[in-house]
């Protein structure tokens, strides 16, 4: 069935290959009778998958083994030892540090001169 299926389609190409346009190259979702029919009516232009499709495709096999990974991350992130900070934050909200209390936000030692 591919074969007539690019025999139809090379049927239809054939009206863009008489068009005074070169082909620099061909795209397709990766279909068999797509790509047999566009190297044979542009022989010479390099042909490439589309990334969307190829990433759908892709995505079809490894969300079920990410699906996997993320429930058996989560079974072993839930086995380490709490923050006890962030715990306590957690049962009691008036407990909840403000930002410029962390280390994190604290202002570098560095001292900018400006100009007067």
């Amino acid at each position: 069935m591919p074969e007539a299926q690019a025999e139809r389609l090379i049927e239809w190409l054939q009206a863009y290959k008489e068009l005074p346009y070169k082909v620099l190259a061909t795209l397709s979702d990766g279909e068999e009778a797509i790509i047999a029919a566009m190297n044979s009516i542009w022989p010479t232009a390099p042909h490439q998958r589309c990334q969307a499709h190829f990433l759908n495709n892709l995505s079809d096999e490894v969300l079920p083994l990410d699906t996997k990974l993320r429930q058996q991350l989560k079974v072993d992130l839930d086995g380490l030892p709490k923050i006890p900070e962030y715990s306590e934050r957690l049962q009691d909200p008036s407990q909840k540090q403000q930002p410029d209390s962390s280390p994190f936000f604290q202002q570098s030692p560095i001292r900018h001169e400006t100009q007067s």
